[in-house]
């Protein structure tokens, strides 16, 4: 199991990753550095866990996701809740199955990461369950559009923030990229933010988008969108001054 705040040296799966897709340039003084963008197996051997219907509608959840890549014994899960709470949470996976995979979200978090046995799953609808609330699945005999992104952006810590329940970026071609940013309550129900945007290790704001009204969540395009060893920042402006960053690492 690995926790959701993730130390500041390079992820399990980024190793893996650059050492599968090579280095070809490196960025002056080494802060960072480009891989080829490698097309990975999406073939019937992967595996995908996602929302029956997109949780851009759901209250609860923020983010749900589960990825086996070709024929390993293990998905990589990540579950973001629009809420924090004082206490631990239980996460229940396969819920309506004999032997759900279990896992705790830590008091005061809303996102945890964790590897879940997919062992020989059914294909098809499924139930989520974290504490109270429950979601509807489904395992599908495919991999997402980003599992194949050079580049993918993951939070480092999402809990301090009182407008970001979880945010995610990844390659798209060309050197761009896509960010999509969860809100913990629907926009225009308390405070909210006017605007987000991304800034990229050096400090430039790369991808900007603002934020309408009565909406879950939003995406906007990262231009350029490079894998770099140093943190890139999510940004939420509110009457033009910055009131939220979140980090977020490149994968």
């Amino acid at each position: 199991m690995r926790e959701r705040t993730v130390p500041r040296t390079m992820h399990r799966r980024t190793k893996r990753r650059a050492f599968l897709g090579g280095v070809v340039a490196a960025t002056v003084g080494g802060a960072g550095y480009v891989l080829n963008r490698q097309v990975r197996d999406s073939g019937a051997r992967g595996r995908w866990l996602r929302p029956v219907d997109p949780v851009s509608e759901s209250e609860e959840f923020a983010y749900v996701a589960a990825v086996r890549e070709g024929d390993g014994a293990e998905m990589d899960v990540e579950i973001a809740m629009r809420n924090t709470w004082n206490r631990s949470r239980e996460i229940a996976l396969f819920a309506d199955s004999a032997d759900p995979v279990t896992a705790s979200i830590p008091p005061l978090r809303g996102f945890w990461r964790f590897d879940a046995a997919v062992g020989d799953r059914d294909l098809g609808e499924h139930t989520l369950r974290v504490r109270g609330a429950t979601l509807p699945v489904e395992l599908v005999a495919e991999s997402p559009p980003f599992a194949s992104a050079g580049v993918r952006l993951t939070p480092r810590v999402t809990w301090r923030s009182d407008y970001v329940a979880h945010a995610h970026g990844w390659e798209t071609g060309d050197g761009r990229g896509r960010v999509t940013v969860a809100f913990r309550r629907r926009t225009g129900l308390g405070p909210t933010l006017d605007a987000v945007g991304f800034r990229d290790p050096e400090g430039r704001l790369v991808g900007r988008a603002a934020v309408p009204a009565d909406v879950h969540e939003v995406t906007f395009t990262v231009d350029p969108l490079t894998v770099s060893e140093a943190d890139g920042e999510l940004v939420g402006f509110r009457d033009g001054d910055v009131v939220d960053r979140i980090p977020m690492f490149y994968q």
